[in-house]
């Protein structure tokens, strides 16, 4: 989930959807969460804005019943880690800069990246949630490599893929495959989901060590962080 001055976004899981909540009903939301009434809600909307009690409690009812209709009134919120808001340079000069050549494709890395899209496409298909599932339980193999510059050359093979691959290769696909390879070669990898209100935009990208690995390394300036697998 992500919070501001324009509003909330978070992602809901259940029924594979980002919900967007204006200042007001995130406002709104958050009161409910911690348990408030609609009449306490009313009140201090009313002292807020300058509105007349009655509309205030007319509105958060409407809000409130709207909620409920979507589905949206109990769902918990996932708790994220501490992330610094800006990621030190990319380790990997050649991203966004094409004078600079990477270090030559393995054609088995290449070949597993296609697979791999081909895979995540599939469970797609199922859901978002088993996706993500599938990112989230993958594991990291031992022994845990420490020369990050060894993950590159895995980006470089996914980017690589996703030119080739037939179908249309969206940024989530993409960072699940760049995650569950970084996993296999011993990277503690993960698939970051951002965010941002106003316009509305979401993204996926792939950290290592609070580092963005598959993207422009300014990319958590743009987003907001709104889950990681």
């Amino acid at each position: 989930m992500t919070s501001g001055r324009d509003g909330t976004v978070f992602l809901d899981t259940r029924l594979d959807r980002f919900v967007k909540l204006n200042r007001v009903g995130s406002e709104i939301w958050q009161a409910l969460l911690e348990g408030k009434t609609e009449t306490e809600i009313a009140g201090e909307i009313s002292r807020t804005y300058g509105i007349t009690l009655q509309r205030a409690a007319v509105d958060v009812r409407a809000f409130s019943k709207k909620l409920n209709e979507y589905g949206v009134e109990n769902i918990a919120v996932q708790g994220l880690p501490e992330l610094p808001r800006r990621s030190v340079p990319s380790l990997f000069p050649w991203y966004g800069c094409p004078q600079t050549e990477p270090s030559r494709t393995r054609i088995r890395t290449l070949v597993c990246a296609l697979t791999g899209l081909f895979a995540f496409d599939l469970l797609l298909l199922i859901s978002f949630r088993a996706l993500c599932s599938v990112v989230n339980g993958w594991p990291v193999r031992s022994p845990r490599k420490n020369d990050l510059a060894d993950a590159g050359p895995v980006c470089h093979a996914v980017s690589k893929a996703c030119v080739w691959y037939p179908g249309k290769a969206l940024c989530l696909q993409r960072s699940a495959v760049t995650t569950c390879l970084l996993r296999f070669i011993g990277f503690p990898a993960r698939l970051v989901i951002g965010a941002r209100c106003t316009p509305f935009l979401s993204h996926a990208w792939v950290e290592v060590e609070d580092r963005v690995v598959n993207d422009w390394p300014t990319v958590r300036d743009f987003y907001d962080v709104v889950a990681c697998y």
